[in-house]
């Protein structure tokens, strides 16, 4: 992802500027897309690596499960604002 003080002086951000795309969410949509993939590729096998030898424990509230993808999602949202502040 190239960074924004490269395309200040390159110029390019004014073209950015003018798409009726939001900066931010332009930049937030492939980092989901990259969370997701990740998740995705490198979760289930350390998932069912742990489940054949440890065993697993399902919560007993059914709440859990959103609750679980509402923190990842935050998480990423999370990564991405501070990545994007410190650049």
């Amino acid at each position: 992802m190239i960074d924004i003080a490269e395309r200040v002086s390159s110029g390019e951000i004014a073209v950015h500027f003018t798409r009726p795309v939001d900066l931010q969410l332009a930049w937030w949509a492939p980092d989901m897309g990259r969370a997701s993939f990740q998740l995705l590729s490198r979760g289930p096998p350390p998932l069912f690596i742990g489940a054949v030898t440890v065993g697993i424990t399902w919560p007993d509230s059914w709440s859990a499960y959103p609750l679980g993808s509402m923190s990842l999602f935050l998480a990423v949202w999370i990564s991405l604002t501070l990545r994007f502040w410190s650049t």
